[in-house]
C-alpha cells in the first residue's frame, strides 16, 4: 500500500531559475533549495517519535514509519511571466506507507524553519536519530488547511464505480472551484491595487527625500 499526501504552500519571493538559494523580502527569508535537501533526508524507514503527536491512548508503541519520496514543487506555469513569488504556489508531496498522527503537519513545521533559516537542514536528520534527540522538542504543527490525502494505492483490488459517478462528482468539486477560483481573482485585483498604491507612495517619499537633499546642498 502507498499513501500519497500534498501539502500547499506559498513560495514567497524566490527565483528558482538562480542558483542562489535565498531571497530576502520583508524580512522574510525563503531557502527553498535547502527545504528539498533538508526534505530528503525523512526518505527511507525512521522512527518518526518526534515528528508526530503520541497517540497514548490508541496504543500506539511503534514509531517506525517508511517514507519513499518527498519532493518540492512549482505549480505556477512558469511561462505566464509572472515572477512575483509571493503569488505562487508550491506543493511538498509525501509517499509512504502509512503515517503517524500530525506526521505530515510535524514534518512541514520543521521543513518551514529550514526554509525561513530558522534551523539548518541537519534538523531533520537529527530529530530522526532518537538516541541524540530522544525527546520532541516544542514547536508549533503546521496548518492543517493545506493538507490534503489525495490518493491510496492498493495490491490485487479493482474499484467498481457507479455510472456517472465520475461526472457527478467533477461537476461537484468544478463548481466549488470556479467560486473559489473567482473570489481568489478579487482578492489578487485588490492586493495589486494596493501594492501599486504602496509602491506609488515609496516613489514620492524617495523624489521628496531627494529634493530635500538636494536642496540643503548635502546630495552626494
Amino acid at each position: 500500500m502507498k499513501t500519497f499526501f500534498r501539502y500547499y504552500f506559498i513560495r514567497e519571493n524566490l527565483d528558482v531559475q538562480v542558483s542562489i538559494s535565498c531571497f530576502i523580502s520583508e524580512n522574510i527569508i525563503i531557502y527553498f533549495q535547502a527545504m528539498q535537501a533538508a526534505a530528503n533526508a525523512f526518505v527511507g524507514s525512521h522512527d518518526f517519535r518526534n515528528y508526530c503527536k503520541m497517540d497514548i491512548a490508541g496504543g500506539i508503541t511503534n514509531y517506525n514509519r517508511t517514507i519513499i519520496s518527498v519532493s518540492i514543487s512549482s505549480l505556477s506555469d512558469k511561462n505566464d511571466g509572472n515572477k512575483d513569488g509571493r503569488y505562487e504556489m508550491c506543493v511538498c508531496t509525501v509517499v509512504g506507507q502509512a503515517f503517524l498522527w500530525h506526521q505530515i503537519r510535524n514534518m512541514m513545521a520543521i521543513l518551514f524553519m529550514v526554509g525561513h533559516g530558522q534551523e539548518k537542514q541537519e534538523i531533520v536528520s537529527e530529530l530522526l536519530d532518537v538516541e541524540k534527540t530522544p525527546r520532541k522538542p516544542q514547536y508549533d504543527m503546521a496548518s492543517e488547511l493545506p493538507l490534503v490525502l489525495y490518493n491510496c494505492e492498493y495490491k490485487d483490488i479493482t474499484w467498481q464505480d457507479e455510472i456517472g459517478a465520475h461526472s457527478r462528482v467533477f461537476d461537484s468539486i468544478h463548481n466549488f472551484w470556479k467560486e473559489m477560483a473567482i473570489k481568489a481573482v478579487v482578492l489578487r485585483g485588490m492586493l495589486d491595487i494596493l501594492d501599486n498604491t504602496v509602491l506609488e507612495v515609496r516613489l514620492q517619499l524617495y523624489v521628496s527625500v531627494c529634493s530635500n537633499l538636494f536642496l540643503l546642498g548635502t546630495w552626494g
